[in-house]
C-alpha cells in the first residue's frame, strides 16, 4: 500500500506540477499499469513472490526500459530537427528583413530620383522661360509694349515656380496653411466659373451640393487648388468629352474617425487600372505625355487632406471613370467673419525700413520695390551690419529681415536683439522655408513672417498693417 501511495503521489506531481510531455505520458502509462497489476495481484493471487512472478516483472521492466530508450532516442532526433528548423527559420527571417530593408532603400532612392528629376525638369523649364524673356527685354528695352508682354510672361513663369514649391510643401505637410471655418458649398459656388474654365469646353460640369452641409476648418485656397487639380485630371481623362460632377455630403463616422464633410470630383473618363491606382499619390508620377503635367496634382490633394486632418479616397476602374473624394473633418465653430478693411495709409513723413538680406539680387529687387511703394530703405547684408544700424541714432520704423543669415546670427536672433535695443520697433521676417517648419523648430516665437516668394502688393500690405498697428499702439498709450 505504501508503494501504491507513492506511485499515485508521483503521478499527481507529474500532471499537476507542469505541462505533460511524451516522457510524462510514458511514465504515467507504466506506473498506472504497475499500480493496477500490484493491486490485482494482492487481491486475487497468493503467489506474488514465486520465481515466475519475478521473471514476469523483470521482463516487463526490461521491455519498458527498451521502449523508453526508443522514445528518448526518437525525441532526441525530433528536438534536433526542431532546433535545425528554428535556426533555418531564424536565418530566413534575417534574410527577409535584409531584403525588405534593401527594397525599402531602393524604393526610397527611386522616389528621390523621380522627385529630383521632376523638380529639375520643371524648374529648368521655368528658368528657361524667365531668362529668355529677360534676355529679350534686354535686347530691345525701348519697346514698351514688347517689354510689358515679356515681363508678364516672365512673371507668369515665376508664379509657376512658386506654385510648384507650394505643391511640394503641401505634399510634405510643410506648407504654411491658414485654416478658416467655411461652408464648402459656398466656396464651390464662388469658384464655379473658375471650375468650368479648368474643365475646358469639351466636358460639362455638374454641381450636386448636399444641403445643409456641415462646416469645415481648412485653408480655402488649398481646397480650391485641390478641386482645380482634380478637375484638371478629370478633363485629361475625358479627351472625347464627358461630365465631371462635384458632389458634397455629410459623412458620419467611418474607418478613420469622423464625422466628415465629403467633397468628391467624379468623371466619366477612362478610369485607372490597379497598378496606376497604387502610385497615383507619388510625387511626379504621371501617365500623361511629357509637357502635359507635373505629376504633383494628386500629391497636392493628398497632402492637403492629411494637413487638414482628413484623408482622400479614390474609386476607379478602367472604362468606368474615377471618383476622388476628400474627407474633411467637421467643425462646430461658427463661420469666419470677413476681416475689417485696413484704414488708409497715413500721410506725412515716409517710414523707414531696414532691409536685411544676404542675397544681392533679392536685396536689390526688394529695396527697389519698397522705394517704389514710398518707403525709405536702409539695407544690410549681414546681421552684424543691421545691429550696427539699430545701435546708432538712425531712424528705423520697421525691421524686414530674412531668417537664414550668414555669420552665426540668424534673423530671429537679430529681431530679438533689435527689440531689446528698440522696444517700439516693428519686425517682419521672411524665409524660403515654410512657417510650419520654422515654428516646429522653435525658430519664430511670436514674430510675424512673410513666405518667399512674395508679391509686391502682399509685401506692402503686410508692412503697412504693421506700421499702422504701431501708430495705433502709440495713440492708445
Amino acid at each position: 500500500p505504501l508503494m501504491v501511495a507513492v506511485a499515485v503521489a508521483a503521478l499527481a506531481s507529474i500532471w499537476l506540477g507542469r505541462r505533460g510531455s511524451v516522457l510524462d505520458v510514458w511514465l504515467t502509462a507504466v506506473m498506472s499499469a504497475w499500480i493496477c497489476d500490484t493491486s490485482l495481484s494482492a487481491l486475487v493471487s497468493n503467489t506474488r513472490f514465486d520465481l515466475a512472478w519475478y521473471a514476469g516483472r523483470v521482463y516487463t521492466l526490461m521491455a519498458g526500459a527498451f521502449l523508453l530508450g526508443v522514445l528518448l532516442l526518437d525525441l532526441s532526433r525530433l528536438y534536433g530537427r526542431l532546433a535545425d528548423a528554428l535556426d533555418d527559420a531564424r536565418a530566413q527571417n534575417e534574410a527577409l528583413m535584409r531584403s525588405r530593408e534593401e527594397l525599402t532603400r531602393a524604393q526610397r532612392m527611386e522616389a528621390v530620383g523621380q522627385l529630383t528629376g521632376g523638380i529639375a525638369h520643371d524648374f529648368n523649364n521655368i528658368l528657361t522661360a524667365v531668362t529668355g524673356c529677360l534676355d529679350m527685354i534686354g535686347r530691345k528695352p525701348d519697346e514698351p509694349d514688347r517689354v510689358r508682354r515679356l515681363s508678364q510672361n516672365a512673371a507668369t513663369a515665376a508664379e509657376r515656380g512658386a506654385q510648384l514649391v507650394r505643391q511640394l510643401l503641401t505634399f510634405s505637410r510643410r506648407q504654411n496653411l491658414k485654416p478658416q471655418v467655411l461652408d464648402a458649398n459656398d466656396l464651390l459656388l464662388e469658384m464655379a466659373t473658375l471650375a468650368r474654365k479648368a474643365l475646358g469646353d469639351t466636358a460639362a460640369l455638374k454641381l450636386d451640393l448636399g444641403e445643409p452641409l456641415d462646416r469645415i476648418c481648412v485653408d480655402a485656397s488649398e481646397l480650391q487648388a485641390a478641386i482645380l487639380n482634380l478637375l484638371s485630371n478629370a478633363r485629361d481623362a475625358m479627351p472625347g468629352g464627358g461630365t465631371a460632377t462635384i458632389r458634397t455630403r455629410n459623412q458620419g463616422a467611418g474607418p478613420k474617425g469622423g464625422p466628415y464633410v465629403a467633397v468628391s470630383v467624379e468623371d466619366t473618363g477612362e478610369g485607372m487600372d490597379p497598378a496606376t491606382l497604387a502610385r497615383v499619390f507619388e510625387p511626379f508620377f504621371t501617365t500623361k505625355e511629357v509637357g502635359r503635367g507635373t505629376g504633383l496634382g494628386l500629391s497636392q490633394v493628398y497632402g492637403f487632406a492629411e494637413s487638414a486632418g482628413g484623408f482622400v479616397d479614390i474609386d476607379s476602374a478602367p472604362g468606368e471613370g474615377s471618383a476622388v473624394t476628400l474627407y474633411l473633418p467637421r467643425t462646430l465653430q461658427p463661420l469666419a467673419e470677413a476681416a475689417p478693411a485696413l484704414p488708409p495709409a497715413p500721410r506725412g513723413q515716409r517710414q523707414r525700413i531696414l532691409l536685411v538680406e544676404d542675397d544681392e539680387d533679392v536685396i536689390g529687387a526688394t529695396a527697389e520695390t519698397l522705394r517704389d511703394a514710398g518707403f525709405e530703405v536702409a539695407t544690410a547684408a549681414t546681421a552684424a551690419q543691421a545691429l550696427a544700424v539699430l545701435g546708432s541714432d538712425a531712424r528705423v520704423d520697421l525691421l524686414f529681415t530674412d531668417v537664414a543669415m550668414p555669420g552665426g546670427l540668424d534673423g530671429v536672433a537679430l529681431a530679438e536683439a533689435g527689440l531689446q535695443a528698440r522696444p517700439e520697433l516693428k519686425v517682419l521676417l521672411t524665409s524660403g522655408y515654410s512657417e510650419t517648419l520654422l515654428r516646429e523648430r522653435g525658430r519664430l516665437h511670436d514674430l510675424p513672417i512673410l513666405a518667399k516668394p512674395y508679391h509686391r502688393d502682399e509685401l506692402v500690405r503686410r508692412l503697412q498693417a504693421l506700421l499702422r498697428s504701431a501708430e495705433t499702439d502709440g495713440v492708445s498709450s
